[in-house]
């Protein structure tokens, strides 16, 4: 599978559940965490070169993604990365790198050196944007309805398999 292509995306649910004003118990099993906007999960997806989910993981909603690229890049050789400007940082390169990952990601605008980006390549990123609106379609996944991380990976997990079964055969 050395041709495998890999895009990396992120999305955020609001915790929208009935039990809001609960605070979670130490050691608790919600994966939700402190934003402006209030309780909020970022779901992370690596995905195939049509689209179609690999990979998931949930991080707490303030936690910055580019600390978690790596457990989600496991992958053979040769995988190519396309991420936003929210994973460009030099530690995430090095890792890509030897990993043997090459990857296509932007420089953000405050960065003195800018990198050269593969305009081409980097188009293909709206199929990683495609999946999650195809993934928010179902309202228990764009309003995280279940308290616990682990019953809302599930459905998540449920509705991508639903959508490999839709457009992946």
């Amino acid at each position: 599978m050395a041709g495998i292509s890999g895009w990396l995306g992120k999305a955020s649910g609001s915790g929208c559940c009935a039990d809001w004003w609960l605070v979670p118990k130490a050691g608790s099993d919600w994966s939700m965490g402190r934003t402006r906007g209030g309780r909020n999960t970022k779901i992370m997806a690596l995905t195939d070169g049509r689209g179609l989910p690999v990979k998931l993981l949930l991080i707490l909603g303030q936690a910055y993604e580019g600390k978690h690229v790596i457990p989600l890049l496991e992958a053979p050789e040769g995988l190519l990365v396309v991420g936003d400007k929210g994973f460009d940082s030099d530690p995430l390169r090095q890792q890509l790198e030897q990993l043997g990952a090459s990857h296509c990601i932007p420089s953000r605008s405050n960065r003195r050196k800018k990198r050269r980006l593969n305009k081409k390549l980097y188009r293909q990123r709206y199929k990683v944007e495609n999946y999650f609106c195809r993934l928010k379609r179902w309202a228990s996944a764009s309003t995280r309805r279940d308290k616990l991380a682990s019953h809302f990976l599930a459905f998540i997990q449920f509705a991508s398999v639903i959508d490999w079964l839709r457009y992946g055969c």
